[in-house]
Order: C-alpha cells, then structure tokens, then sequence
C-alpha cells in the first residue's frame, strides 16, 4: 500500500480533477487512513497550530534514495503527538520551534516537505480542497465518511422578505446588531476558547473576550459553541481593529451572544434542541458571564410574541419601532421550536431597516 505522501505527490502531479478525484478514492478504497487525518488536520479551520513558518529539508542534499527512506523514530503517531502539544499550547514560542526542527531532522525528508509540514503550515499544497476530498467521500459513503474534512458553517437568516407566509406562530424577537458576526467555541477538552468568524477564520484580536471565555471554559460541563455578535459604540473603529495585524486595541468591544448549542451539535450540523431551550441554557450562562466578564459578555433578551394575534403582531412593530431608534439594524424573528442548523435558514428571519 502506498504511504499518505505518495498520494499527496501524485496529486500535486496532476492538474487533472478527474484523476485528482481518482487518486482521493484509491486512498479511501486502500485505508489510508493517514492521508485523510492529515488533511483534516490541514483543513479543519479549528485545528490551529500556531506556528507561521516551518522550514522544508534542502532536497539537493540528498540523493533519491534518502529522500524516501523511512524513518526508524518518526512516525504519524509521532507526528499526531507533535500537533496535539501544538494544538493545546503545551508547545510554544521556542519550545514549538525546536520540536518541530526536531522532528524535521528525525522524519523521511519527503513526508517531511511533503506532507508533514504542509499539514502544520495548514495548507496541503496539492492543488486540491477540502471540498474535492469531501465530495469524493460523500460520493464513496459508507465508512469512507468517516474522512470526511470539517466544514466550517454557522447558522443564517433569510429575508422576511421572500418568507412572509412564514411571519407567523409564536416567534422570539431579538434586535439585528450593528456588529461583527464571532463565533466561540470553548473546548473543554483542549481548554481553550477561540473566536471565528462565520466563514471559519479564527480571530485573536479581541483578547479580553477571550481571557473572559477561557475562564469560562473552567465552569462548563462540556465542550460548547457561544454564537454572537461583537459590538463597540463605533463600528468602524471595530472594523479596523478587528483586522488589524498590529497595535490592535479591543478594550472597548463586546460580546453579544444570541445562541449556545453543545460542540458535538455543532461538528454534526444540527442542534435538535429548539430555539427556546437553547435560550433558556444561555440564561442560565448570564450570573456566570457577569461575574466573570463585569458585563463585556452578555445574553441579549428575546422578546416572545404570538403572530397569529393581533397582539402580537402590533407588539413586533412597536418592538421594531423602538429598535430602529435605538439604532439598531433592524430585528431578528425567530422560530420558538426550530433546531440550530449549520446553513441559511427560515428559522431565522431578517427585518431590515433598508
């Protein structure tokens, strides 16, 4: 069987997607388990290691046949334990610097520059995506699923708009925030707390929600995935702060948070829990999140009303009313009973200022 680098090569080869795809399904039909893990390490947009450069072995040292000799002391298990440490921040700075030289000079030179460090670096190098492996798989079903690279995708609205006939039945109410959409992900086994944003790119910016989060992260049974909105009194100073590489300064910001759903919901796509479950969990986070974050995190309230009353109805366009002044967007109607589900969704409903 050939070893997860021979794939890799043979995929950076070829400009072909067919035989790109062909060379992705002889890999799932021979087991080769290590080529799959690799590439969700690489692809996975929550698996960050830390590390900016990592260096390549000069192959013009050598001849073919160490290029490919095996290594005696460096294995995938080895490598698995390398990035775990990395993940977790076990290794950092100098001490991550020096592992990963060290397993440079211990693994076979072509896993080393073709596989390993592009694993690190988060960029496989082959000319092809994530999407290309997981449609291959997809294709395969069965256990080759079990490959299948995370995708990184959050919950989204539509447009009231386009769904009026949906405007109706009990709905939770919220104000649509001036803001930059974050996602938190606290990882109780890792014991971190990141933040992304809804395309999956980790932002480290917003450092005192973080130090806020990883407190948190002590408190919580389990793995969770906090989903809001970052706001400050001026947008666009948040705009640029939140993008800036250098003498970035966040003191200002906070997180708003409109949902909550356990990790393991979050990787599988769907939270079958409702709307007002999920709610009722955020509020029981509020005393914690005080106490801890002196009210830089907070719940944002939902108001709850019936649109098949009169009532009702005329309560969500005071509730709109009020919001517009206040200087919000707009509001955000939701459906009581639907699940969190990883993609644009009519369980959340748009009302625009515009």
């Amino acid at each position: 069987m050939q070893r997860a680098v021979d794939y890799v090569i043979r995929l950076a080869d070829t400009p072909s997607i067919n035989e790109k795809k062909a060379i992705i399904r002889e890999a799932a039909v021979d087991g080769c388990v290590e080529f799959f893990k690799g590439f969700q390490l690489a692809y996975d947009k929550r698996r960050v290691f830390g590390v900016k450069k990592v260096s390549g072995l000069a192959v013009e040292l050598f001849d073919e046949t160490e290029l490919n000799e095996p290594s005696s002391t460096f294995n995938w298990g080895e490598f698995e334990q390398l990035t775990h440490k990395l993940e977790t921040r076990q290794l950092t700075g100098d001490a991550a610097r020096n592992a990963i030289n060290d397993a440079a000079m211990e693994a076979c030179i072509n896993e080393w520059n073709h596989f390993y460090r592009p694993i690190i670096m988060k960029d496989m190098r082959c000319g092809t995506s994530d999407t290309l492996v997981n449609k291959v798989l997809k294709e395969l079903g069965g256990d080759a699923l079990e490959y299948l690279v995370p995708v990184w995708k959050v919950q989204l609205a539509q447009d009231s708009k386009k769904h009026t006939g949906k405007m109706v039945g009990k709905k939770a109410i919220d104000p649509k925030l001036d803001g930059m959409r974050l996602t938190a992900v606290l990882d109780k086994d890792l014991g971190t707390a990141r933040l992304f944003s809804r395309n999956g790119k980790e932002n480290t910016n917003f450092d005192l929600i973080i130090a806020d989060l990883e407190k948190l992260v002590q408190r919580i049974p389990v793995s969770i995935v906090l989903d809001g909105e970052v706001v400050s009194d001026n947008f666009q100073s948040l705009m640029t702060q939140a993008n800036r590489k250098r003498k970035v300064d966040t003191s200002d910001a906070h997180l708003a948070l409109f949902d909550i759903l356990p990790l393991a919901d979050f990787e599988a796509g769907i939270c079958p829990m409702t709307q007002m479950d999920r709610h009722d969990g955020l509020v029981e986070l509020a005393a914690d999140l005080q106490q801890i974050s002196g009210g830089r995190i907070y719940v944002i309230p939902k108001l709850i009303v019936d649109l098949d009353t009169e009532e009702g109805r005329d309560r969500m366009k005071e509730f709109y009313e009020e919001t517009v002044a206040a200087g919000y967007e707009g509001i955000m109607v939701k459906d009581v009973n639907a699940p969190y589900e990883c993609k644009r969704t009519i369980a959340w409903l748009k009302i625009n200022t515009v």
